[in-house]
């Protein structure tokens, strides 16, 4: 945004960099993103209190961003990167196109049960509804 208010390349081009860094946490199995990556080693870890596991709010929120960035920057690795994400959500059963919170990074299976609209999955629902509109309202997949 900070791009967008300004036209100064300077926040663009910050924001490839930074990027570029993250999608090294990218690199699971499934294609999740780490919870905590060590920008100097690229260490990827997931929370002990998640049982390691990746959490759907945290890789919802990341959609907007990354395709943002594919927009400016002409560059698919941005949005492929968050594309994976969402097809390895989606090739999982949903209840009423709802999904538990955590997934393993390996597998790409829910570790869990619970479904909620609070801490840990909100922001993947809000998501969905932004990258509706953010696509122009053409993939038909996020108004399942």
């Amino acid at each position: 945004s900070a791009y967008d208010l300004s036209g100064d390349r300077v926040f663009l081009n910050k924001a490839v960099e930074l990027a570029d860094v993250l999608l090294t946490g990218f690199k699971t199995p499934a294609g999740l993103p780490c919870a905590t990556l060590n920008f100097k080693t690229g260490a990827c870890a997931f929370p002990a209190w998640a049982g390691k596991s990746a959490i759907l709010s945290e890789f919802g929120t990341i959609q907007l961003e990354l395709k943002y960035l594919t927009q400016h920057t002409g560059d698919p690795k941005y949005a492929a990167a968050a594309m994976r994400v969402m097809t390895a959500l989606r090739a999982q059963p949903s209840i009423h196109g709802m999904y538990p919170t955590y997934l393993n990074p390996n597998s790409g299976k829910f570790t869990n049960a619970a479904i909620t609209f609070g801490a840990l999955g909100d922001s993947y629902y809000e998501y969905l509804l932004k990258q509706w509109v953010q696509t122009g309202k053409t993939e038909p997949w996020l108004r399942r």
